[in-house]
C-alpha cells in the first residue's frame, strides 16, 4: 500500500467516527447535514488531481432553486427532470451524502411503468466540447443497498425535452457498469471513473436508463408508491485530460442555467437561442388551487355540491389541446406526517379520477402525487394561512392553438 492509500485508509477511518445529524428530503434532492471536512481530504486523495476546469454546473447539487410555479425550493440549480414532475422517496432509501446538504437523485427504473415512460435527468454543458479531445467523467455513485447495474450517460446536441424525447429511442454515449467502480468509499458511496472522447457536438447530458429491457428489479426494491428506484449521485465532475483551465462561454452558460427556474413544467427551453427552440411550438402552462373544503374533512372524498365547480373546470380543460395534467395534494402542518401524505396522495387521486371519469382518452396523460405538508404557500402560523396550504394543485398544460376560447 502506498503512502496516499494509506492516508486514504486513515482518514476514512477518522470520519466514520464524527457524528451526523438527520436529513429531509428535498425536491429531486436530498439534504441532510454532513462530515464536511473529512469528506473533502479524503475525497482529494481518493482521486487523482485535475487542474483543469469542472463544466458541469452545480456540481456538489448544493444551490437550490425557488421554483416559479410554487415559489418555493423544490429543485436543484442546472439540473432537471423529465417528464417535469417532483420526486420524492422514502427517507430510509436516501443515502448521506459524501459531501454537503444535497445528493442528486437518478431515476433508472420504474417498476409499474412500461420503459419508454421512464424518466431521466439533465443539465447543459458550461462548456463545448472539442471533438477528438479526451474527458474524464467522475462522481460518487450509492444505490442504497439495491443491485447496481448500469447508468447510461447521453450526450446531445439538441435540447432534451418530453416532446419527442424517449430514453428508449436513444443509444447513450456511455453506458456505466461495475467495472468503472475504482474505489469502494463508505455507507455505500463507490467512486466511478470513465474516460470520454468528444465528437464535438456535446451541448447537453442527460443521466438515466436508457435500455428498451427492463432491469431485474423486484417490489420491495420501489423508493416510493409509484414504483421508481434511484441511483444516488454526489459531487460530479466532467473535465478534460489537458490542462485546460476554463472556457469563454462558462460564466454565461451557467447563468442561463440557473436563470431557468421552472421545475413543474415540461418543454423547458434553457438556451433561447438554439436553433431548436425556435422550431418549438408554444406551449401555455396554467395552475389551479382546488381548496380542502371541496372534501370531506380528513377525506379524499369529493363533496356533491363542490362538483359543479369541478365540472366548470373540465369543460374548459375539454377545449384545450391537453399536452399533460398534474395534480398535486398538500396538507398543512398540524397532525401525523405520515397521515398527511397519505390524505394529500388520495385526495390528488380523486381528483385525477374525476378528470378521467370524464376524459378517459387522456389515460396516461394526467399524473397525480401527494407532497404532504413540503410545500405550503402561506404561513402555517395562522389558521387562514394553515386554510391555503390545505388544497389540491392542478397544473395543466396545453398547446397553444389559434382558437379563441
Amino acid at each position: 500500500m502506498n503512502i496516499i492509500q494509506n492516508f486514504h485508509k486513515e482518514i476514512t477511518a477518522f470520519c466514520s467516527k464524527v457524528p451526523s445529524r438527520g436529513y429531509y428530503r428535498n425536491g429531486i434532492g436530498a439534504r441532510f447535514s454532513a462530515r464536511k471536512t473529512c469528506v473533502v481530504i479524503s475525497f482529494l486523495f481518493i482521486l487523482p488531481q485535475v487542474k483543469a476546469q469542472n463544466i458541469l454546473a452545480n456540481p456538489g447539487f448544493e444551490d437550490i432553486n425557488l421554483c416559479a410555479e410554487y415559489h418555493a425550493d423544490c429543485g436543484i440549480e442546472a439540473w432537471f427532470n423529465i417528464p417535469a414532475r417532483p420526486t420524492l422517496v422514502k427517507g430510509i432509501a436516501v443515502p448521506r451524502p459524501v459531501l454537503g446538504h444535497n445528493v442528486l437523485m437518478v431515476p433508472v427504473e420504474n417498476i409499474i411503468e412500461k420503459p419508454r415512460n421512464r424518466s431521466t435527468v439533465f443539465t447543459m454543458l458550461c462548456c463545448s466540447l472539442e471533438e477528438g479531445k479526451k474527458y474524464t467523467l467522475r462522481f460518487f455513485l450509492n444505490t442504497s443497498g439495491r443491485e447496481f447495474y448500469k447508468l447510461g450517460v447521453l450526450f446531445m446536441e439538441r435540447l432534451p425535452d418530453t416532446f419527442g424525447f424517449h430514453p428508449t429511442g436513444a443509444v447513450p454515449s456511455m453506458i456505466i457498469g461495475k467495472e468503472h467502480i475504482i474505489d469502494d468509499y463508505k455507507q455505500g458511496w463507490k467512486v466511478i471513473q470513465f474516460e470520454y472522447t468528444a465528437n464535438g457536438d456535446e451541448r447537453y447530458m442527460v443521466l438515466g436508463n436508457f435500455s428498451q429491457e427492463k432491469m431485474p428489479y423486484e417490489r420491495k426494491d420501489m423508493m416510493n408508491s409509484a414504483g421508481d428506484i434511484f441511483y444516488f449521485i454526489d459531487e460530479i465532475s466532467l473535465k478534460p485530460n489537458d490542462q485546460q483551465t476554463t472556457c469563454d462561454e462558462f460564466k454565461k452558460n451557467m447563468e442561463l442555467l440557473y436563470a431557468q427556474n421552472l421545475r413543474h413544467t415540461d418543454y423547458v427551453v434553457i438556451k433561447k437561442d438554439t436553433p431548436v427552440a425556435a422550431l418549438k411550438p408554444v406551449f401555455i402552462t396554467d395552475t389551479l388551487n382546488i381548496p380542502a373544503v371541496f372534501f370531506e374533512v380528513n377525506s379524499s372524498m369529493i363533496k356533491p355540491s363542490y362538483k359543479v365547480a369541478l365540472d366548470s373546470l373540465l369543460q374548459k380543460i375539454a377545449g384545450l389541446k391537453l399536452i399533460k395534467m398534474d395534480i398535486f395534494g398538500h396538507t398543512d402542518h398540524t397532525g401525523d406526517p405520515e397521515k398527511n401524505l397519505l390524505l394529500s396522495k388520495n385526495r390528488a387521486a380523486a381528483v385525477k379520477q374525476y378528470f378521467l371519469n370524464a376524459f378517459p382518452q387522456f389515460e396516461g396523460k394526467i399524473f397525480s402525487d401527494g407532497l404532504g405538508a413540503s410545500q405550503p404557500i402561506a404561513s402555517n402560523a395562522s389558521a387562514q394561512g394553515r386554510q391555503q396550504n390545505r388544497r389540491v394543485t392542478v397544473i395543466v398544460t396545453s398547446l397553444e392553438t389559434n382558437k379563441k376560447h
